[in-house]
């Protein structure tokens, strides 16, 4: 949570706006958005969720402990599994209880979709249509995008992107909360960074990273310490009051600088981190991705750049606030998806016992169920509002959740949400869809 409000505030200071924002269905992605868009104040951006920027499906493996696994089957085919661009674990079969066929938020999906397992290489050529079909897209209509998603299916994206090579793409390192920042030309070619910026690039990118990675990380391990020896620390990251938004996140980026700075003393260059090997760097240690960005600095690697297909693109399909532009059907599939075997037969069930009334049914009924947002500041000191932007207050943070639990309580189930474009509105959504487990849902904002 702090590496994301960190990656929005160095959004904040670099002047960047954003115009749409590209996801997965996985809620540490959707959570992630959520917290940058609050901090950016701009919760009524567009958000596509898309499966494919989900993380690599690990088949047979999901679930199960690195290390007891390691330890029952040898290391040596752990780490290929992990590690290799081409290798899969063992599949998933329909019985297995992580199968995703199960789960309401694939529904949309055909069973040939549905991975069974994943090799690197799969779970990156799985990113290229979202880039090609969506993210390009908006790209020409000159929009500003960010893509919040996973080690790997981001890795996939600058796969494409830079044109790196299957054997370049083991030494490119994807660390969690540094905002990566591509720019194009006319011809959609990434633009490489210029004088002292080539030092924020690693090898075989030409994206600026906004920060150094392993700063922040280190400092927070540090914080408590910190907090305790400088005077005004706490006051300056708890303040809510007497400043702006933006004011408030700048005065926190300079105090988590300041604090970045003390804590790099301690860091021994020579010290392993733990690493979980989710990025493809074969489970090495920390101190080897350094050493990557470390060889990257001032070594961008030349050549001729990676020109993506060309997509012929329509404007029937510039549909700026609707989530998961992708699964938008027309009629005819409609009509399909109808008469098409679906690989979610039997979902997982949103109802469960409810004491004095038993075993309440999944509601199939075709209905709309209307929401007040949860209160806000402004009600409580009974303020006209209006337009104005409130945010909710705690009191509306739990309505907001109560309702979701009421609803999930009583077998509801839904297929997409409207709210509007004021923050209130559009974090009682949030709070009720996240209480049903329900966060892949498409979200209309208008």
């Amino acid at each position: 949570m702090r590496e994301v409000e960190h990656a929005a505030r160095l959004l904040l200071e670099g002047g960047y706006e954003i115009d749409v924002v590209f996801t997965s269905r996985l809620k540490r992605a959707i959570r992630s958005v959520w917290i940058i868009l609050q901090e950016l104040e701009e919760v009524y951006l567009p958000v596509f969720k898309s499966w494919r920027l989900n993380e690599r499906m690990y088949g047979a493996l999901t679930g199960l402990s690195k290390k007891e696994t390691a330890e029952q089957l040898g290391s040596s085919i752990v780490q290929e599994w992990r590690g290799s661009l081409q290798s899969r674990p063992p599949a998933l079969t329909p019985t297995h209880p992580f199968w995703p066929g199960k789960d309401r938020k694939y529904a949309d999906l055909s069973s040939d979709q549905i991975p069974m397992t994943e090799s690197l290489m799969d779970c990156m050529e799985r990113t290229a249509p979202v880039w090609e079909d969506k993210i390009m897209y908006e790209l020409r209509k000159g929009r500003n995008v960010m893509v919040v998603a996973h080690a790997n299916t981001l890795r996939g994206l600058v796969k494409t992107i830079d044109g790196v090579s299957d054997e370049d793409i083991r030494e490119v390192a994807i660390p969690t909360g540094i905002p990566i920042i591509y720019k194009f030309d006319e011809n959609m070619k990434s633009i490489p960074p210029e004088g002292d910026r080539q030092t924020k690039s690693q090898i075989h990118m030409k994206g600026l990273f906004l920060e150094q990675p392993g700063l922040l990380k280190e400092a927070l391990a540090r914080e408590e310490e910190w907090s305790k020896q400088v005077p005004g620390y706490n006051p300056t990251m708890a303040k809510e009051t007497s400043m702006t938004s933006l004011e408030r996140s700048l005065f926190k980026l300079q105090a988590e600088r300041e604090m970045n700075e003390w804590a790099g003393q301690f860091i021994d260059p020579d010290a392993p981190h733990e690493d979980d090997g989710n990025d493809g760097n074969e489970g090495k240690p920390m101190q080897w991705q350094d050493s990557i960005w470390a060889k990257g600095m001032n070594s961008v690697k030349s050549g001729e750049p990676f020109d993506p297909d060309t997509v012929d693109f329509h404007e029937n399909k510039d549909m700026k606030h609707v989530d998961d532009l992708e699964d938008v059907p027309s009629e005819n599939e409609v009509v399909a998806n109808m008469v098409r075997n679906q690989p979610c037969i039997t979902s997982f069930p949103s109802a469960y016992m409810i004491p004095g009334m038993g075993s309440v049914p999944v509601r199939r009924d075709a209905v709309i169920v209307i929401i007040r947002h949860g209160k806000t500041e402004h009600n409580k000191l009974g303020l006209f509002t209006g337009w104005e932007d409130a945010p909710l207050a705690r009191e509306g943070v739990d309505e907001a959740r109560e309702a979701g639990r009421l609803l999930k309580a009583h077998g509801f189930e839904f297929d997409v949400v409207y709210t509007s474009w004021l923050s209130r509105a559009i974090e009682t959504a949030w709070h009720v869809i996240d209480e049903m487990d329900a966060l892949w849902l498409p979200i209309v904002k208008t």
